[in-house]
């Protein structure tokens, strides 16, 4: 596979940190905010020997347990990969990942929450100043020490 190659195929799973699994000439591609059971035309952004990871060029098809998530900046900051996921499938997902990565050992349930949101287990919110005298704080965009400015984290 080499950066910038297109092609057309179909989510089959997540990686631990919720990132789209398909693969396309035998590679595993990673791809952000693509869910199981969606197809979409799809760009390298980076390949490398054993993986590439992609970006959505354009999303063909939905998953059914896509919901529209309710963080006014998810996809922007990288604070939550999985808003877009509906969250009994949220819990599904980490259990059955859970049961894969220790195989032969008994995993119960992920248990979930009346309400899953407004928590965090760990939260760091950087500050900066810009050119103008203006503090911002947020989070990073992901993969950078970009800060998207929030004042409110779901």
């Amino acid at each position: 596979m080499k950066r910038n190659e297109e092609f057309t195929g179909e989510c089959t799973d997540l990686s631990d940190q919720g990132y789209g699994v398909l693969r396309h000439k035998g590679e595993v591609v990673f791809v952000p905010g693509l869910l199981p059971q969606e197809k979409a035309r799809i760009r390298v952004i980076l390949a490398k020997k054993s993986f590439a990871i992609g970006r959505i060029m354009e999303r063909l098809t939905d998953s059914p347990d896509r919901v529209k998530a309710l963080c006014p900046v998810f996809g922007k900051c990288g604070g939550c990969a999985l808003q877009d996921l509906e969250y009994q499938s949220q819990l599904a997902w980490k259990t059955d990942w859970m049961r894969r990565k220790f195989p032969g050992i008994e995993v119960r349930d992920t248990l979930g929450m009346k309400d899953p949101y407004n928590y965090r287990n760990k939260a760091q919110f950087p500050v900066q100043v810009t050119g103008e005298g203006e503090v911002i704080t947020g989070f990073y965009r992901p993969n950078s020490h970009t800060i998207v400015d929030t004042d409110t984290c779901l």
